[in-house]
């Protein structure tokens, strides 16, 4: 499997594992929170591949819980959720037991994905929007988000999100925080220093052009 692969990519042209074993909610649940403490294992060993495949893994068994809600909706006319969050024949506390497996995945790919050789930063930053769209606070997700935003230069974003990130720290501020929030203000220093530059040469420009 690829580095950074998606989701969707790793069933394309496969069966989902869940439908292969014809498993139980539960068992889901805790097959994919099996796979990530796995992957973690594999993270903190610097096996980043490796984890990678075991988080979308974990993701493979927590899709199919989406995909039954889908289908049940679709035959009694219902909308489809994207985000499994009111997946049918689930308890409310396997709904939120699900949810947070899931967060926690997609989190986790995001940290992988910023480890790896040429990071695909617009995929960092779906996987943190996520996270962050069922979870607002979540500091590592807003952290990750920043910098990938970084390393797409949009620095403005990339700084709200470090902002945010810093204010929700409850103890010590992660010094990466800081350090991607001075990075962030001195490129957009030097952003503003170079339009500054260009509007002062047309301005010179013009007034040359008015003299002759």
């Amino acid at each position: 499997m690829a580095e950074g692969g998606d989701v969707t990519d790793n069933i394309k042209g496969n069966e989902s594992l869940a439908m292969k074993t014809k498993m139980s909610i539960s068992d889901r649940i805790s097959t994919a929170e099996n796979y990530k403490q796995d992957g973690n294992k594999c993270y903190k060993e610097k096996k980043y591949r490796a984890a990678i495949g075991k988080y979308h893994r974990g993701l493979l068994y927590l899709r199919e819980l989406e995909d039954q809600r889908n289908r049940v909706a679709s035959l009694i006319g219902g909308i489809p959720e994207s985000d499994g969050s009111n997946v049918t024949g689930l308890s409310e506390e396997q709904k939120q037991e699900a949810s947070k497996v899931r967060m926690d995945l997609y989190n986790n790919l995001a940290a992988c994905l910023l480890q790896v050789s040429n990071p695909n930063y617009e995929k960092i930053i779906h996987y943190c929007d996520c996270v962050l769209s069922q979870q607002p606070d979540n500091v590592k997700a807003l952290y990750r988000r920043g910098m990938a935003l970084y390393h797409t230069k949009a620095y403005d974003d990339s700084r709200d999100c470090l902002l945010q990130a810093k204010g929700l720290c409850t103890g010590k501020i992660d010094p990466n925080i800081k350090r991607y929030l001075e990075m962030c203000k001195e490129a957009i220093a030097k952003h503003e220093a170079q339009e500054k530059s260009i509007y002062r040469g047309m301005f010179d420009k013009f007034a040359e052009d008015k003299q002759e």
